[in-house]
């Protein structure tokens, strides 16, 4: 980017093309850890529970991580359509476009974009993908059917990931949706259990996400509210 006092439109879309591009890349090397033997660990001991409370409740995971975590233990759900992500989205294989899950096992929000979605900027629709991370397909060179969307072979798919900042300005109508149906599980939910987030103060869109699912009842009474945290 030039210096200059004034970043034209095309700039500015250049650097934040840079920033999403060295996000992804730092995200995607991230996540080859999970596979040590001390992640690993972590990471079966979270998921076994969440497995066991689906058996007999409703279960919705809402989180403003980008990464596959949740997805990859859960892909025999998706397999089923039996994962409400809060949108209908495209088949990765095939022209099908899926609508919300009926009857899900799981509820599963992502309110910042995911490793494994893309979108497309003509149809708007997302893609998603249960099995790996699709993220580093807009950044490829070559435009084939990996990075472009049935509606359209020329335009390049691009990755939904929303980037950190003070103030996060979130329009896209998927998003938008994904939050709507994050407020409705909250306000129904009758247990709520915080893992891992500390409702930090940059996350002002969050809390009072949070804020209105609670207090958004038609009835008085408060879900029951647990934080899990190891020491400080």
């Amino acid at each position: 980017v030039p210096a200059h006092p004034v970043l034209h439109k095309e700039n500015l879309n250049y650097l934040r093309h840079l920033i999403m591009r060295a996000i992804t890349e730092f995200l995607l090397e991230y996540q080859l850890g999970y596979d040590e033997p001390g992640p690993a660990k972590i990471h079966k001991a979270f998921i076994r529970p969440i497995k066991k409370e689906i058996q007999t409740d409703d279960v919705t995971i809402i989180t403003t991580n980008y990464d596959l975590s949740v997805d990859m233990p859960f892909q025999y759900l998706f397999d089923k359509n039996k994962i409400d992500y809060g949108i209908e989205y495209r088949n990765v294989e095939e022209d099908i476009i899926h609508g919300r899950s009926k009857e899900p096992a799981l509820k599963y929000y992502k309110l910042h974009g995911s490793l494994n979605w893309l979108q497309c900027d003509l149809c708007n629709h997302y893609y998603i993908n249960p099995y790996g991370s699709i993220a580093h397909q807009p950044y490829r060179e070559n435009t084939d059917a990996n990075n472009t969307c049935f509606c359209n072979h020329q335009l390049k798919l691009q990755s939904v990931l929303v980037a950190p900042s003070v103030i996060r300005d979130i329009r896209d109508s998927n998003l938008l949706q994904i939050w709507r149906a994050a407020t409705d599980a909250i306000r129904l939910a009758d247990k709520i259990v915080f893992v891992g987030y500390s409702l930090p103060d940059e996350d002002f869109a969050i809390q009072t996400l949070i804020s209105r699912g609670i207090n958004g009842r038609n009835n008085s009474k408060k879900p029951e509210i647990i934080v899990v945290q190891h020491g400080d």
